[in-house]
């Protein structure tokens, strides 16, 4: 049964999508960290837009296979800087 991880980023999200200060090396974004995690755990990502006019998403959902992969990935979410928490549901559960 598919199951969901919701994820919501931190406040300083916008400063650690990989935009490098000046003299300094980027690093990869929070996204495509996450987007990483989300291929290797066979999820699909939905983007929940913020408010008019700002950038970027708060929030996010993540459709995976099965509760097991919901938690794994969860997990591996909460260690990335710019995710504050991400919580695994249950498909019927849904927020």
């Amino acid at each position: 049964m598919p199951a969901h991880v919701i994820v919501q980023f931190a406040a300083e999200y916008e400063a650690s999508r990989g935009k490098a200060a000046k003299g300094q090396a980027a690093t990869p974004s929070v996204t495509a960290r996450m987007r990483r995690l989300v291929a290797d755990h066979d999820g699909q990502l939905s983007l929940t837009p913020s408010e008019p006019g700002t950038s970027p998403p708060s929030m996010a959902m993540i459709t995976v296979p099965d509760m097991d992969r919901a938690n794994a990935l969860a997990n591996a979410l909460r260690d990335l800087d710019g995710v504050e928490p991400a919580y695994s549901k249950p498909g019927e559960e849904l927020p």
